[in-house]
């Protein structure tokens, strides 16, 4: 801190200038790809080279006049661009050890965690597909329906077509034709009768 001091005093500012210069120039080149260092490095160089140093100066020179402040300020400007060019260095290369020594490693491990999880899910998936096809191949099979007896069938038949003959034959006879028109009506119900026996019956 004493040889920065001893720098910054330094009545030749030129010299000084350039070694400013040099530090900013160096820095930048190191965060130049890193916008958020940079932002860093420019609110260092606010905080603690202006403010801090013009502080610092205003304490210990106790200007009381506008030209020791004037002075000051621009010694406390001189101070901002050594700590901007500064802080760029040192904040690159604190950056580039937490990327390797610690980003890096963690974002490596949220990977892998990542990947454990997506393998865990299709594995649970896996099983779950495996456990549902164990349960289908071992379901028992359901007995065919019972056959019902070929007579039985034809009964049934038989008492349906009878059943509806009969309703027809009721129906029409309410249905106010005269006799040559009814007895034709019956006819045709009557055929259709016999034709669905005939059928049953030889099926």
């Amino acid at each position: 801190m004493d040889v920065i001091l001893r720098i910054l005093a330094n009545p030749d500012p030129c010299s000084l200038l350039g070694l400013i210069g040099v530090l900013c120039w160096v820095g930048r080149a190191m965060v130049v790809s890193r916008p958020d260092l940079q932002v860093w490095g420019y609110r260092l160089a606010a905080v603690v080279g202006f403010f801090g140093y013009g502080l610092f100066g205003v304490f210990v020179e106790e200007p009381v006049n506008a030209d020791q402040f004037l002075f000051v300020a621009i010694r406390a400007l001189f101070a901002a661009g050594w700590v901007l060019g500064g802080s760029w260095i040192v904040l690159s290369i604190l950056g580039y050890l937490y990327e390797t020594l610690v980003g890096r490693p963690l974002r490596q491990a949220r990977v892998a965690k990542q990947q454990r999880e997506i393998e865990q899910a299709w594995a649970e998936q896996d099983r779950i597909r495996q456990m549902r096809e164990e349960e289908e191949r071992n379901r028992p099979v359901p007995p065919p329906p019972a056959q019902i007896p070929r007579a039985t069938r034809i009964q049934i038949a038989l008492d349906d077509a009878k059943t509806e003959y009969e309703a027809e034959c009721v129906g029409l006879n309410g249905a106010g034709l005269d006799d040559e028109e009814l007895e034709i009506a019956l006819l045709n119900a009557r055929r259709k009768y016999v034709r669905r026996v005939s059928k049953e019956t030889s099926s």
